[in-house]
């Protein structure tokens, strides 16, 4: 481990203790508002408000996921504590990296589409007066809030997937943990480039290409152990999307040699693009129903905007910097890879 022989998953008591803090109260007050809305869903009377409903219960589900996922993280480490350095190999190739980094990932996606959702059906409620004349809860309605939610929940996970699609490996793959500590050959996490490096001087080829598929790595490396005796194929794990670093984030902070940057910008993209769209529908809300205040049916309409409005706030001002702040990364401004636990543990949650 060298210099940071120390290490650990979360650095500082401070972090530490925000990340046992924020996990639990994401968890207690969202599984609150998860049946608190629960329960008042089967009692709305119009289908706009059904769905409004559904997606609040969605938003506070994804809300739920990161509280887990902080407290999951919390308990590795406590578990691994000053041992992490010695682990982080096998921790970063693991399963459990890999699932925390789905949890998240689905958490936060599911939370942002479903406050997209929201806005854009308040918006339109208002501009075409659904609002004031409000239709009946039906089979109709019933059909497009279920249909709003299964496309805000495969959206979600299938972001949080598309990462650990094994037919995308060659994309997504950042490196491989050999266990065996016999072949001292492989150390650490070596990516494509030191493999290459290394089978070009084992075979006195130069002709081998650096574009190898992670396939034809292994198939290249385990030729290079055949002469052992009793040899089997190289126990290997790969280190995959969510392993980057300890707290098995999505990799948000990608550099211009990434092979992850073009889907990690893209995403990055789409949520920025997402937030003004949600900034600007909630706007128009605003704008539109300050001209209709003077119903008792408006008014109490008026306590959930107000509500959601907070939550739409907090949103922006938690997606939008951190967005900025990685493009910033990525163009070499300045290197944000130190700030990785602050906005995993902090800004974002």
């Amino acid at each position: 481990c060298n210099s940071e022989c120390g290490k650990k998953i979360l650095e500082g008591w401070m972090l530490k203790i925000t990340c046992w803090i924020t996990g639990l109260l994401a968890i207690l007050f969202n599984v609150i508002a998860v049946v608190k809305t629960l329960s008042t869903i089967t009692r709305v009377k119009t289908g706009s408000m059904l769905l409004s409903k559904t997606l609040i219960s969605l938003v506070a589900w994804g809300d739920l996921m990161i509280g887990i996922y902080l407290v999951v993280l919390s308990i590795y480490d406590s578990i691994f504590g000053e041992k992490f350095c010695k682990n982080q190999a096998k921790w970063l190739s693991g399963t459990a990296c890999s699932v925390m980094g789905i949890i998240s990932t689905f958490g936060s996606q599911l939370s942002l589409f479903s406050m997209t959702a929201l806005s854009i059906s308040r918006a339109i409620g208002i501009t075409l007066g659904s609002m004031a004349v409000p239709s009946s809860v039906n089979k109709v309605w019933t059909a497009k809030v279920v249909a709003v939610a299964v496309i805000v929940l495969v959206a979600s996970l299938s972001l949080a997937l598309i990462p650990l699609a094994p037919s995308l490996e060659d994309y997504f793959v950042q490196g491989v943990f050999y266990d065996d500590v016999n072949y001292k050959l492989f150390t650490g996490l070596p990516n494509k480039e030191k493999h290459v490096k290394v089978i070009r001087a084992y075979y006195s080829s130069s002709n081998i290409s650096a574009d190898l598929t992670w396939k034809e790595i292994g198939e290249k490396v385990d030729g290079m152990f055949t002469h052992v005796q009793n040899y089997g194929e190289l126990s290997r794990r790969k280190v995959h999307f969510y392993g980057n670093d300890g707290v098995c984030l999505f990799k948000y902070f990608v550099s211009d040699t990434d092979p992850q940057r073009v889907f990690s910008l893209a995403i990055l993209t789409i949520n920025c693009f997402l937030c003004f769209l949600i900034t600007v529908s909630y706007f128009g809300v605003y704008v539109l129903s300050r001209s209709s205040m003077n119903t008792v049916g408006t008014k109490k309409s008026s306590n959930l905007e107000r509500k959601i409005s907070f939550i739409i706030v907090t949103d922006f001002l938690a997606w939008v910097p951190f967005i900025i702040l990685c493009y910033l990364h990525y163009f070499r401004v300045f290197d944000g890879s130190s700030l990785y636990e602050m906005f995993s543990i902090v800004i974002l949650p």
